[in-house]
């Protein structure tokens, strides 16, 4: 297994995103704008760990490695952060009962086949941080591409 592949199995991309942001986000956010971007990427993280919780199919390495990342950027996984995102979720499925039974075919469908997705918590906000914020992790990517 190729380390992009390994990354791919226990999702290491989810956490690459929130570790920018602690990392760079300071550096082209102003104090506002950087804790309401951090509130809203840990909360859709805990949005993706909770829905992989209650309908995914990961294993032991996948949850240690997210315990540990989380713990590493200042941000412990709690049992009630875990709860809190999934019953946000739970609520938000319950409106659209439809949509939710789509997403839980497909993504029992794609186990089946033995195909995963690295699935990059998705963040819509409509303001200028989360532009800033993209920028901020394309800037690091390309910083880090030039070291």
């Amino acid at each position: 297994m190729t380390q992009s592949s390994a990354s791919t199995e226990i999702d290491r991309y989810s956490s690459a995103y929130l570790s920018d942001l602690i990392h760079y986000g300071p550096l082209y956010l102003n104090q506002e704008e950087y804790d309401t971007l951090l509130e809203q990427v840990l909360k859709a993280y805990h949005r993706f760990l909770a829905v992989d919780y209650f309908v995914g199919f990961r294993g032991k390495e996948f949850w240690d490695y997210h315990r540990k990342r989380l713990k590493e950027l200042g941000h412990p996984l709690t049992r009630f952060a875990l709860l809190e995102a999934a019953i946000i979720a739970i609520s938000k499925e319950i409106l659209n009962p439809q949509q939710a039974l789509r997403k839980l075919r497909k993504r029992i469908r794609s186990k089946s086949m033995n195909f995963t997705f690295g699935a990059v918590p998705r963040i819509s906000v409509d303001s200028e941080a989360s532009l800033k914020a993209a920028n901020v992790a394309n800037s690091s990517t390309v910083y880090a591409r030039r070291s």
